[in-house]
C-alpha cells in the first residue's frame, strides 16, 4: 500500500475515476490532485508537504505540460526528488515520440496509457514498494 501519491492532470472526469479506483482497491491512502503542474511544482517545493510515494502525470495540458514539469522539477527541486521520486506518466497518447521522450527521464518508473485499472495499479504499487 502507499501512503499518498500526487495526480496531475487537467481533466476532472480522469480525477474522478482515478479517485474511485483508488477507493475500490485500498492501495493508495490518500490522493492530492492537482489540475496543472506548475501548482504541483510550487506543492512540491513546499518543505510541510508530505511524502510523496508516486506522482501520476499526464502529458498534454495546459499552461505547461508533463515533460516541462518533468524538466522543471528535475532541476529545481533538492536531489533527493531525484532519487526518491517515482513518476508514471498517464497518459491517453500513445505517439512513439512521447513515449521516447519520457524514456529520457530517469524518474519515470512507468508509461501507461489511460484509462488505469486495477490491475495496473496493483503492479504499479507492487513495484514500488
Amino acid at each position: 500500500m502507499l501512503d499518498t501519491v500526487l495526480l496531475i492532470d487537467d481533466d476532472e472526469t480522469d480525477h474522478f475515476f482515478f479517485k474511485r479506483l483508488v477507493h475500490k482497491t485500498n492501495l493508495i491512502k490518500d490522493v492530492i490532485c492537482f489540475h496543472y503542474a506548475d501548482e504541483a511544482l510550487q506543492f512540491l517545493q513546499s518543505r510541510d508537504r508530505p511524502k510523496i510515494d508516486v506522482i501520476f502525470l499526464d502529458i498534454n495540458m495546459p499552461r505547461i505540460s508533463g515533460f516541462d514539469f518533468l524538466e522543471e522539477a528535475t532541476t529545481s527541486l533538492p536531489k533527493s526528488f531525484n532519487e526518491s521520486v517515482n513518476v508514471v506518466m498517464l497518459t491517453s497518447s500513445d505517439a512513439p515520440q512521447d513515449q521516447a521522450r519520457a524514456a529520457e527521464f530517469d524518474v519515470i518508473k512507468a508509461y501507461v496509457n489511460k484509462p488505469l485499472d486495477a490491475d495496473g495499479l496493483a503492479s504499479i504499487v507492487t513495484e514500488v514498494v
